[in-house]
């Protein structure tokens, strides 16, 4: 069996292993544990862990060990506020694109009595059915949580099990919104998801009380230093700064050369900051050609801007009032300066804190992450398309004066709706100029 394989091998066992509990949240493993388990050695299983974290299946704190990633009361919370967030609007916006044959068969299995004995079952029909719309959205950093979601979800099932009456219960809530979605009643089909959404959050949340803990424990910053992790965190930062400063231009295709270049030394680190930037969507790794640096053109843009608006906007009017009326106040005096393009971009970096610090304030790390991904892909727009007009800088500015004006009067509905309306025009700008960009 080849190398990739017994990487495969021991990343898909552990994993199995934690999405089915035997691997309990906050379980301590050990490498020495996990090579006896599966009768590998050290380098796929050093791999598989490495994976596993990328993904946020386990935790690596040296000296100590690798620990099973918790799930708390508060993750139980984040991860339901961001399907509230995605999943009705998806419903409503790209249930159309479903095809009547597909609705009319989960209309068939809503109505299977034998799915509510197996919770395994009952898990997979839920997850089927809500892929239809995430896949339909075409939306890749959408797709991304959903298989965030979904494994937190089988995991939440193996640790508490719902009795077959509460199954029951949920799939007439379904077989009721596969029956709006075939008759194209969306905005109903929408409403009632939210409703199922809130009562599905609250029939965990009970017997979630006795085996969660509340949250999870601060972590130190900057406390890897497994193997060589040190490395590979550094080979990271360094790649990726280049392909979102544009040094690694969009389409591009990368070699180990050229990497090396960058990041002296061995391939071991490169090649898994390379993995790690795939899952993040700024490279595919295409076998015996090389590794190629996401494209980007008006069409890889659209989900940027779709997910923002659907972040944005909320994390204002939920939590704006988290942030202080100093931290408002500074805002509105650099972005009343900064009037035109600065040559060292500092307009941007006025920008970017305005934007990160909201949506840190959610302090829903299911928001974070995605919204790390899309704003690397705005931060290389930005930097494609070069000095944006004056004009629009200067409108840019006045409109996130017009959003800090009702916050610091604590009109957070005023200021999510100035929210809409400034990215609604980013939008429009950046994707006319990158549509004029004949190199993309």
């Amino acid at each position: 069996m080849n190398k990739n394989s017994l990487k495969q091998q021991a990343y898909q066992i552990v994993k199995n292993k934690i999405l089915n509990c035997e691997f309990s949240p906050g379980m301590l493993l050990t490498e020495n544990m996990l090579c006896d388990m599966l009768s590998l050695g050290r380098t796929p299983v050093r791999d598989a862990i490495s994976r596993l974290e990328q993904e946020h299946f386990v935790r690596i704190f040296p000296p100590k060990g690798i620990f099973v990633e918790d799930i708390t009361l508060t993750d139980l919370n984040a991860l339901f506020e961001a399907r509230f967030i995605f999943e009705p609007y998806l419903i409503n916006e790209y249930g159309k694109n479903v095809p009547k044959e597909e609705l009319n068969a989960y209309d068939n299995h809503f109505n299977d009595s034998t799915v509510s004995n197996d919770p395994e079952e009952f898990c997979r029909l839920l997850s089927s059915f809500h892929s239809l719309f995430y896949e339909g959205s075409k939306n890749p950093y959408l797709s991304q949580f959903f298989e965030q979601y979904r494994y937190q979800e089988q995991r939440l099932l193996s640790l508490i099990r719902l009795s077959s009456g509460q199954l029951h219960t949920f799939l007439k809530f379904y077989r009721e919104m596969a029956g709006f979605c075939l008759k194209g009643q969306w905005e109903h089909a929408s409403g009632l998801l939210r409703t199922v959404l809130t009562l599905y959050r609250d029939t965990f949340f009970e017997p979630a009380l006795s085996c969660l803990k509340p949250s999870r424990s601060p972590v130190k910053k900057n406390v890897h230093n497994y193997g060589k992790n040190n490395l590979k965190q550094q080979a990271y930062q360094i790649i990726r700064r280049k392909i979102i400063n544009c040094e690694y231009l969009p389409g591009s295709l990368l070699n180990g050369n050229i990497l090396l270049e960058a990041v002296p030394g061995s391939q071991t680190p490169i090649r898994d900051a390379v993995s790690r930037l795939e899952q993040e969507k700024l490279v595919t790794i295409l076998p015996k050609k090389g590794i190629l640096v996401a494209p980007l053109s008006v069409s890889d843009l659209k989900p940027v801007y779709e997910t923002r608006l659907l972040l944005e906007p909320y994390v204002v009017l939920h939590y704006g009032n988290k942030l202080s009326e100093d931290f408002y106040m500074d805002m509105y005096k650099n972005f009343s300066t900064a009037e035109s393009p600065q040559p060292d971009g500092s307009h941007y970096t006025i920008d970017d804190e305005f934007h990160l610090h909201l949506i840190a304030a959610a302090d829903n790390p299911y928001i974070s992450q995605v919204y790390e991904q899309i704003h690397a892909q705005t931060h290389r727009a930005r930097v494609l398309c070069g000095n944006t007009s004056e004009n629009r800088v200067r409108d840019s500015m006045k409109e996130h004066l017009d959003i800090i004006f009702p916050c610091l009067k604590k009109d957070w509905t005023t200021a999510s709706g100035r929210m809409t309306d400034h990215l609604t025009r980013s939008r429009g700008s950046v994707l006319q100029n990158l549509s004029q960009r004949i190199f993309l």
